[in-house]
């Protein structure tokens, strides 16, 4: 369902506008920063996005650090991750799901597949949400909430 947060983080301006102007017009509320010391800084102030679009090579902090910092931050550690990157070699993709990436892209990006990737995992992210109470007691002991 559109109106969740999406958070983009991308060095490229181009990419930047182009995933903010393509989301936005699908309903999404999208914010995107240049760097992952940027992405930081905005979780922190505005809270956390309901997914994050990442790419790998970036100044200041690249999206894999990125992506482990998210990983270890418990109001961060649910929040699903998509990783975009040039590099489409085997040991890089590996290495993204390894840091925490729920998905990886290869540039160039294909808009249409970037969104139906963020649709569905949110979907999934929601049913599972969803199917999880607190008053269940198997659902406490594996259900995080943050």
């Amino acid at each position: 369902m559109a109106g969740e947060k999406i958070l983009c983080v991308d060095d490229d301006e181009a990419i930047r506008k182009l995933c903010t102007i393509y989301l936005a017009k699908r309903g999404y509320r999208v914010e995107a920063v240049a760097n992952g010391v940027e992405a930081l800084k905005l979780v922190e102030s505005k809270g956390p996005p309901d997914l994050v679009v990442t790419d790998v090579n970036m100044p200041l902090m690249n999206g894999l650090e990125l992506v482990k910092r998210l990983r270890e931050d418990r109001r961060t550690a649910r929040t699903p991750i998509i990783v975009l990157s040039a590099a489409k070699q085997e040991q890089d993709i590996l290495a993204g799901y390894s840091h925490g990436a729920d998905d990886y892209i290869g540039k160039p990006i294909d808009l249409a597949v970037l969104a139906a990737k963020i649709e569905t995992i949110l979907r999934q992210t929601r049913s599972s949400t969803s199917t999880c109470s607190s008053a269940t007691p198997r659902c406490s002991s594996i259900c995080v909430r943050a």
